[in-house]
């Protein structure tokens, strides 16, 4: 077999597997940018909730009814976020 078309060859198989590794490498990339956009999300989620949750609970804030189902109400009433907190 003549040398060149073995450098080809090779060449060829090395370029098929940069490819190959190069999707593969994307692929991961949106997976995790997708999982660190819902975990930044739900961080968000979180401190709006906490927050809210805060202000809801100081009685010199609030003039709700001071039953726990009317806090939760008041509370989801508040909440925008996604992330479900009370169910």
């Amino acid at each position: 077999m003549d040398p060149i078309i073995k450098v080809a060859f090779v060449s060829a198989i090395a370029t098929a597997f940069i490819a190959i590794f190069s999707g593969v490498s994307l692929w991961l990339a949106f997976t995790i940018r997708a999982g660190d956009k819902m975990y930044r999300r739900q961080v968000k989620d979180l401190y709006e909730a906490i927050v809210i949750s805060n202000l809801l609970t100081d009685p010199n804030i609030t003039q709700e009814s001071r039953q726990l189902e009317d806090r939760i109400k008041a509370f989801k009433k508040h909440y925008k976020g996604k992330t479900p907190i009370f169910n």
